[in-house]
């Protein structure tokens, strides 16, 4: 082939030293042999693959065509056949053990004939032709045997009565591929919860199999299968307490809109909570009708809506909105102890930075606070003796650097602003199950309250600050899988235990190795709504 391709640069080389001469005796006869004087190659040639979906019904495949040679100035014709499927049995098929299938004429067509002409002076053309996409794709689907090997083949080699064909670059063999694009509902079951008046719910679905060369949309099925899909979703939860969502609740289901360049169509549905009774749960299933994309498969599968308006409505804080807060105080650390990094000494704000590998944990490297020597584990003096194990030279936020016990352990964080608590969500150390129990609570007021010794304290608030007002929320009792999230839930009706709080306490309550504890991530559920009304 490499030599080919240079004998081919050497003539045109050759070409224009001549044309750069005036003398009749460098004539080409003299120079080439006649079959060099235009020789006709495809410019890629060999193995080529085509990737099609059955939306591209009439794909235009261009090939470039290319007359060398000696002398360009001459006229030349070449002639281009498919080559039929004795001879793809004959040369690949029975000797090479292949399967390779030629696809059928009403498949493809010659935009111009299968003959082409070089007039003097052209040295390059395209072979366009137009490939049926949506006729191959039936021709594949009904071809019998179809295994692994089989490959669907469209040869074209090119001859000429008169002229030389390049024998190295005178054919394609492309391969051709072509896939139905299917648009899908995503997941069974979803759950839509009208925390106020309205919801404006996003649905979506995926297209595969399509170059996403343009706009179209997709329509869902209307009330004539509503009844006899909740039905099937029923019969499939025979447990679930549930009733179909009245068509009063969203007037009419949107058209998914899908737009060039992107595989995922979205709608908004319109829920409206009037028409439904606090805390039932209401189910509407969508399945896709029809689509303006041609030649697509829609996936049959059903997608369940499960639409509640809840009489107490509630959202969990973010990870981001979490980042923003800040430790206030933090009794027993080892961080604080040893202060170094990494590993057990990640610190209170680990429990915060929405990072799940790094974690805060309890000292664990001296004896208790009663015996506290006057100095960190790093040999630094905090100001105090014991039990007086407060870090005086610490400025960042309240913390004592000797061990405690479970019982006596506690963090609190000041949210930035005050929220009403009432669910926890946290996730433990990786790998490790050593906290237990830990219980929450939370404080109204507008600053933390806390005095070290030497300001007149006490050393039971260091074991559990109790200068401000603080109302117990709920207890959660983790299992002894750590590395998940675990929740834990007030009742809002218990209206009494729903407190408005700014600070929030964590109160460690027994550990299951050694007394030690830690935690990674902590988020807290809010309540902002009581039937559908945003509370203050």
């Amino acid at each position: 082939m490499k030599k080919i391709v240079f004998n081919i640069l050497f003539l045109i080389g050759c070409i224009l030293l001549i044309t750069a001469c005036s003398d009749s005796e460098y004539n080409n006869d003299k120079l080439f042999p006649e079959s060099y004087h235009k020789v006709l190659l495809f410019k890629n040639s060999g193995a080529l693959s085509l990737d099609l979906s059955t939306v591209q019904t009439d794909y235009q495949d261009s090939m470039i065509v290319l007359k060398a040679g000696s002398d360009p100035k001459l006229k030349a014709d070449v002639k281009f056949n498919i080559v039929n499927q004795t001879a793809i049995d004959s040369v690949y098929n029975v000797k090479q053990g292949l399967d390779y299938r030629v696809i059928p004429t009403e498949c493809y067509a010659f935009n111009n004939g299968q003959e082409m002409t070089f007039e003097s002076g052209e040295i390059g053309k395209y072979l366009i032709m137009t490939i049926h996409a949506d006729k191959v794709y039936n021709y594949m689907q009904s071809s019998s045997n179809v295994t692994a090997k089989t490959k669907f083949i469209l040869p074209i080699l090119m001859v000429s009565e008169k002229d030389t064909v390049n024998a190295d670059k005178n054919g394609i063999m492309t391969f051709i591929d072509v896939h139905m694009p299917t648009i899908t509902l995503p997941g069974n079951k979803y759950d839509a919860s009208i925390t106020y008046q309205t919801l404006d719910y996003n649905l979506t679905a995926t297209v595969t199999h399509f170059n996403l060369d343009r706009d179209f949309t997709c329509e869902f099925w209307d009330e004539s299968k509503k009844d006899s899909l909740v039905q099937v979703f029923k019969n499939g939860h025979p447990s679930y307490v549930c009733e179909t969502l009245p068509t009063e609740a969203y007037g009419k289901l949107p058209t998914l809109q899908f737009t060039k360049g992107s595989a995922t169509g979205t709608a908004v549905l319109s829920l409206k909570r009037a028409p439904l009774k606090n805390d039932v749960h209401y189910v509407l299933p969508l399945m896709l009708k029809s689509t303006t994309l041609p030649n697509t498969d829609l996936n049959p599968h059903v997608q369940y809506i499960i639409v509640t308006a809840p009489t107490y409505g509630t959202e969990w804080v973010s990870a981001e909105e979490t980042a923003t807060w800040k430790p206030v105080f933090d009794n027993c650390d080892q961080k604080s102890w040893s202060e170094q990094s990494g590993g057990d000494n990640g610190g209170p704000y680990a429990i915060i930075d929405n990072v799940l590998n790094t974690y805060w944990h309890s000292c664990w490297g001296t004896g208790l606070y009663t015996n506290y020597g006057g100095t960190n584990g790093a040999g630094h003096k905090t100001g105090g003796v014991a039990p007086d194990d407060y870090n005086y030279n610490f400025t960042d936020y309240h913390t004592c650097v000797a061990k405690r016990a479970p019982g006596d352990i506690c963090l609190v964080f000041d949210m930035q602003k005050p929220y009403y608590v009432v669910g926890v969500n946290t996730y433990g150390r990786p790998q490790n199950n050593d906290t237990k129990t830990i219980n929450f609570y939370v404080s109204p007021d507008d600053e933390f309250k806390f005095l070290p010794i030497k300001k007149g304290g006490k050393i039971d608030d260091y074991n559990n600050p109790s200068l401000n007002s603080w109302t117990f929320v709920v207890q959660q009792v983790r299992t002894s899988a750590s590395s998940t999230w675990q929740q834990a839930y007030l009742n809002p009706s218990n209206t009494a235990n729903v407190v408005k709080g700014r600070f929030i306490k964590l109160r460690f309550m027994d550990s299951a190795r050694a007394s030690v504890v830690n935690l990674s991530e902590l988020r807290i559920l809010k309540l902002v709504s009581v039937n559908g009304n945003p509370i203050e």
